[in-house]
Order: C-alpha cells, then sequence, then structure tokens
C-alpha cells in the first residue's frame, strides 16, 4: 500500500466482509508495516507499507537497491 493508513483501512475492510484477521497490522522490524489474514475461502493475505517503495500510478512497484 502507499501509506500506513491505507494498510489499516485494508484490513478493516477485509474484516467487514468476513475475513478472519490472522495478525492484526503492527509495525515489522525492518521499518514497515503489516497485517495478515485469510479471506471467507481462506486464502491468506499479507497487507504491507514499506516507506523505502514507491508505487507508481499504474500501481507498479519500485524497490531502491
Amino acid at each position: 500500500t502507499r501509506s500506513r493508513d491505507e494498510v489499516d483501512a485494508v484490513m478493516a475492510e477485509a474484516a467487514a466482509v468476513g475475513a478472519k484477521i490472522l495478525r492484526p497490522a503492527q509495525d515489522i522490524f525492518w521499518g514497515g508495516y503489516v497485517g495478515y489474514f485469510a479471506d471467507p475461502d481462506g486464502h491468506l493475505w499479507e497487507v504491507v507499507f514499506n516507506p523505502k517503495a514507491d508505487i507508481g500510478p499504474d500501481g507498479a512497484v519500485t524497490i531502491p537497491a
């Protein structure tokens, strides 16, 4: 995602439609912000904000070397 707030919004929306929150969003050791959920079909999802990544208008992610 493009921000910590967007991670929180995705996690809240997932929970509202029946996802099971496996790990609430929290700061992670490498400086990011991450949460995990399982959708109603049991598929696992990771929602991440990486402050070092750039997400372009087309959704392409660029992480500097």
